[in-house]
């Protein structure tokens, strides 16, 4: 709330101050509430969080490191695709149709954001295009969930997944096709109440059932 409040108010010494902790403050309540610490998905997740708090810094930083921010979201990206394929062990009962299905469905309305941004992306034509792809296919592993996990589990980490991707198209609309006041609250407010909720639908997995059980 606290980072809302200075994103509201243009307060840029809370924002120093105040956007920096919440990742890690995201980590540590992962870390504290996660039933088991060893596992390999437990780290994976520990290292996205950390990814995404560099790309946090890199993209508050008052020197333009939009490029450092989104690689580092890229790779954040590409690890919760890993937890959540490792969770769900590759999604091998998941229909190749049912996939194909939905990732179109994600990609579609990335595709009309890209066709109105792409006149203004220079040489991040290419970055741009595979981070789209990346995070279309984290929201696409995040539903894939849906038959792999209680309903709880999965609904919490696939509309986290989903104000993720609001998140980053919010970035794309105000920095590539047009400005628009408040548009660092409504970044804010998507990608905290995101990446919180993809974490509290982790907690719930029947993966940490399952892992208590055997040990």
């Amino acid at each position: 709330m606290g980072e809302v409040i200075w994103q509201t108010t243009q307060n840029k010494w809370g924002i120093y101050i105040f956007k920096p902790l919440l990742m890690p403050a995201l980590l540590l309540y992962f870390y504290l509430a996660v039933p088991i610490k060893n596992t390999p998905i437990t780290k994976i997740l520990i290292v996205s969080l950390i990814f995404s708090f560099l790309g946090d810094v890199f993209l508050m930083l008052p020197f333009d490191g939009f490029v450092f921010g989104l690689a580092s979201f890229l790779v954040a990206h590409v690890l919760y695709v890993l937890a959540f394929w490792k969770e769900n062990s590759g999604f091998k009962n998941s229909k190749i149709v049912t996939i194909l299905t939905r990732f179109m469905i994600l990609l579609f309305p990335a595709a009309i954001l890209f066709g109105e941004m792409q006149k203004n992306l220079g040489e991040l034509m290419v970055p741009v295009v595979i981070y789209i792809l990346v995070i279309e296919s984290m929201g696409l592993t995040a539903w894939l969930r849906r038959e792999y996990q209680s309903l709880n589990a999965y609904f919490l980490t696939f509309l986290g997944a989903i104000l993720f991707i609001l998140s980053d198209s919010t970035i794309a609309f105000n920095k590539f096709i047009q400005p628009f006041d408040f548009a660092n609250v409504v970044i804010m407010v998507t990608y905290i109440l995101g990446q919180f909720l993809i974490i509290e639908g982790v907690l719930h997995s029947q993966y940490y059932v399952t892992e208590n059980k055997n040990d």
